[in-house]
C-alpha cells in the first residue's frame, strides 16, 4: 500500500457555516468564505487575513488564473448574482456587468463564461462581445461550465431527464 494521505487543517471554527473555499492557482494560499468573512490562508501555516467583503457576504469565490484577483459571486436579487473582482492584497473591488447564476474565468483571464437560465454564454470581463453558447432547452438545467486549458473550449452540463455533457468553442482562434 502507498504512504498515508497527508492532512493538515489550515482553518479552525465552532461554525459550521463554510460557504466556499479554494485554494489559489500557485497552491500558497486559500481563500474562504464562513460567516460573513473572506480570508486568505497561508497554506504552509500562518493566521488568516481578512479581506474587505463586499456589504453582501459571497456565495462563492474563486481565483483568476494569474492569482491576482479573486472573482466573488454576490446575491443581487432572487435568482442572479453581482460579479465582483476583488485583488487579494489591497485595491478596489470592481463589479462585472454581468449577472448570472454562475461564471467561470478563462485561462488567460480575458473572458467570462457564465449561466443563468437564457443559458450559457461567453463575453470579455467589461461585458463585450458575448456570444450565446447554448440557449434554454425544455426542463433543462444548465450546470457551471469550465473552461479548457487552452481557452478555446466551454465545457457544461445540462440537466433535466438525463445527464449530457457537451463542448462548444467559445471563440475563434
Amino acid at each position: 500500500p502507498g504512504a498515508p494521505p497527508i492532512e493538515r487543517q489550515l482553518t479552525s471554527s465552532t461554525s459550521r457555516a463554510l460557504q466556499a473555499a479554494q485554494l489559489s492557482p500557485d497552491g500558497a494560499q486559500l481563500v474562504w468564505v464562513q460567516d460573513g468573512r473572506i480570508a486568505l490562508q497561508p497554506v504552509d501555516g500562518g493566521a488568516p487575513r481578512d479581506l474587505a467583503a463586499p456589504p453582501v457576504q459571497p456565495n462563492w469565490v474563486r481565483w483568476f488564473p494569474d492569482g491576482r484577483r479573486l472573482l466573488l459571486g454576490v446575491a443581487s436579487g432572487p435568482t442572479q448574482l453581482d460579479l465582483v473582482a476583488l485583488p487579494p492584497d489591497g485595491g478596489p473591488a470592481t463589479t462585472l456587468p454581468v449577472h448570472p447564476w454562475g461564471a467561470a474565468i478563462s485561462p488567460d483571464g480575458a473572458w467570462i463564461a457564465s449561466y443563468d437560465r437564457a443559458g450559457i454564454r461567453v463575453a470579455r470581463l467589461d461585458g463585450s462581445e458575448p456570444r450565446l453558447l447554448a440557449g434554454t432547452r425544455e426542463e433543462a438545467e444548465f450546470v457551471c461550465p469550465v473552461w479548457s486549458p487552452d481557452g478555446r473550449w466551454v465545457a457544461y452540463a445540462v440537466r433535466g431527464s438525463d445527464v449530457q455533457i457537451g463542448r462548444a468553442s467559445c471563440r475563434e482562434r
